[in-house]
């Protein structure tokens, strides 16, 4: 049996070994505590239902919230 290394960094991205697969050590950026207030969650229920691929493209990138606000 080959002895696997516990971490590696290949092509600029550190993974992790966890059981027999690799997975890239993801980190959120950090968003201030921002309150978006009534408008905002209204806002942000309609992006889930109806524009779910601007909804995710915001919440991925960590600029939902400062939309919504």
């Amino acid at each position: 049996m080959t002895n696997l290394k516990k971490e590696i960094i290949e092509n600029g991205i550190h993974y992790t070994l966890h059981g027999d697969y690799y997975f890239p050590d993801l980190e959120l950026p950090e968003t201030p505590n921002q309150v978006i207030g009534r408008y905002g969650r209204m806002r942000k229920a309609y992006l889930e239902e109806y524009r779910p691929g601007l909804y995710e493209r915001l919440l991925l990138s960590g600029k939902l919230y400062d939309h919504l606000a």
